[in-house]
């Protein structure tokens, strides 16, 4: 009896010091400074449901453009002016397939789930049917300068087409589109080349001029270091430039960079479950296996610095601000400004927002977020700063 007696008291010491360890701990996320939210704008974009009860439709999120805020809805577009946030007006009949892009700083594009594509004057709100597409688009259009815009379609086939609606080329693709779609995903026009995946294929280049396919990567699962019993060799994320390499993460949690001339993979990560990455700067940001925040320049191919005090943290979102800074969203509602050359962290607030989904920084370095809730959290630079 003495000898359980005292392995129930060590037991309950031992439970006592981890919940004095942990209370030192929040105590020190506690002593944080707290955002000074009387600076912060903040636009309910959310139905009565969603702000009251916190389930966001995550159908579309805010786009933020130079001049407007737009918020797709069910049957509709909500348009509001960023300066002031006050609502201008509402698009009628018009439902989003997929999120709209801005063509300049007043016309928005639109495709609808009649397949057909619009061109919208925020300022007049007149609408212009560009083209009646063959097929839903699986992403949204991109916009490449010089050509007109890149159209990736459900039925394996990708087109160029001129703003004026008509076709320059249209690629029939051997992809494989087992999985499902991705809204995070997006293809990438850079040096002539596009650079686009099918859910469940290897990545491709395409030429911007001819549409003609000039590499396909090997498939995905062959070059995979994951140990997941149930491995989905998909693309996840939007596909971006980093010097000349090809940057993608999949939903298998890994970071894949591929030489841009050949398709070949030369490095590849292993990444913290659901964790963000982000290329700023000729920098690539993300938090690897061992929950380490890492910098690795793509010009010179070198790791820049590792920061392993954040992976008790949870990184939850990156985003570049400015040239030099990056933000990162933690759990337990904190936001770090860091320095993107050295790791150093500059600045740490406790802000009151829940589930706080950084969205994009913008010219003048404001920060957008959108909360549980559906409320368009507008921070300026000069408070993170």
């Amino acid at each position: 009896m003495r000898s359980l007696f005292s392995v129930i008291s060590l037991s309950l010491l031992a439970l006592a010091g981890c919940s004095e360890t942990s209370n030192q701990k929040n105590q020190t996320d506690a002593s944080l400074p707290t955002l000074p939210e009387d600076k912060v704008q903040t636009l309910s974009l959310g139905s009565l449901t969603e702000r009251l009860l916190g389930l966001p439709d995550q159908k579309m999120t805010p786009i933020v453009g130079d001049k407007w805020i737009v918020q797709p809805q069910a049957d509709y577009i909500e348009v509001y002016e960023k300066e002031s946030q006050e609502k201008a007006k509402g698009l009628d009949g018009l439902d989003a397939q997929v999120a709209p892009v801005f063509l300049d700083e007043s016309t928005l594009l639109v495709a609808d789930s009649a397949q057909k594509l619009w061109s919208v004057d925020l300022e007049t709100s007149e609408k212009r049917l560009v083209a009646q597409l063959p097929s839903p688009l699986i992403c949204s259009p991109l916009m490449v300068e010089g050509q007109g815009l890149f159209l990736q379609y459900l039925n394996d086939v990708v087109e160029m087409l001129a703003l004026d609606g008509s076709s320059q080329w249209r690629t029939a693709v051997m992809a494989t589109t087992s999985y499902y779609r991705q809204t995070e995903y997006a293809p990438c026009a850079a040096g002539g080349q596009i650079f686009f995946a099918y859910p469940g294929s290897s990545v491709l280049a395409i030429s911007q001029e001819s549409g003609q396919i000039e590499w396909i990567s090997a498939p995905i699962a062959q070059s995979s270091i994951s140990t997941t019993a149930f491995q989905v060799p998909q693309v996840q994320s939007a596909i971006k430039m980093l010097g000349d390499l090809v940057v993608f993460t999949t939903l298998d949690q890994q970071l894949f960079c591929l030489d841009k001339d050949s398709g070949i993979v030369v490095k590849n990560w292993a990444l913290w479950q659901r964790s963000p990455t982000l290329v700023s700067n000729d920098c690539l940001y993300f938090v690897n296996d061992m929950g380490a925040l890492t910098a690795y320049d793509g010009l010179t191919q070198k790791m820049l610095w590792q920061h392993e005090n954040f992976s008790s943290l949870g990184i939850e979102a990156l985003v570049a601000l400015g040239q030099d800074k990056i933000v990162a969203q933690m759990s337990h509602q904190q936001l770090y400004l860091i320095n993107g050359d050295s790791g150093e962290t500059l600045h740490a607030y406790q802000h009151s927002y829940p589930s706080l989904q950084l969205i994009t920084t913008d010219k003048d370095q404001r920060l957008f977020g959108l909360d549980q809730r559906k409320n368009l959290i507008d921070i300026p630079g000069t408070v993170l700063s």
